[in-house]
């Protein structure tokens, strides 16, 4: 995962992101749309990436996620190619871990799958399927706030990605 920093009228704010393929990263729409300009922060293969500008982000028309391209040599996550019955029927009573940078710092969460949702985004007037996790565990346990998790990938028992955290 890696801090994504979003410039906005009111302010500075957090979220994560992760690169799925050839310099092509995933975040959550909340974190990116809106913003007057948006920043990748972190390190890579030796590499400095701080405050480099993200300047085309594709924003997704109705659901809460986004992608952006950003040229580097950091590995990419795989994507799991199940069907979405197959991942649904993976999913009950499953486990799943999150990681990101929740109040801008490296941070780890262990959820347990309650069931199928749908979500509605006020801000952006949609509804989407989502998938409502308990959060069980935080890392570390001091982790006051979810804010600034945001985008981040969503794992499971085999460390492989099953979603995009959106909402704490």
């Amino acid at each position: 995962a890696l801090v994504k920093r979003s410039d906005r009228k009111e302010g500075i704010y957090t979220g994560s992101a992760f690169k799925v393929g050839d310099d092509l990263w995933i975040t959550a729409r909340h974190v990116v749309d809106g913003c007057k300009s948006s920043y990748l922060r972190g390190s890579f293969d030796r590499q400095n990436y701080f405050n480099n500008l993200i300047e085309k982000v594709f924003i997704h028309p109705v659901s809460d996620l986004a992608m952006f391209r950003f040229a580097n040599r950091a590995r990419h996550f795989s994507l799991p190619s199940m069907s979405t019955k197959e991942r649904k029927n993976s999913l009950y009573t499953t486990t799943a871990f999150g990681a990101g940078y929740p109040d801008g710092m490296p941070g780890q969460i262990y959820v347990k799958y309650l069931g199928d949702r749908i979500l509605n985004n006020r801000n952006h007037d949609t509804y989407e399927p989502i998938l409502d996790w308990a959060v069980s565990l935080t890392t570390p346990k001091s982790l006051k706030t979810l804010s600034g998790i945001s985008g981040g990938p969503l794992f499971n028992s085999e460390s492989k990605v099953i979603g995009v955290t959106i909402v704490g």
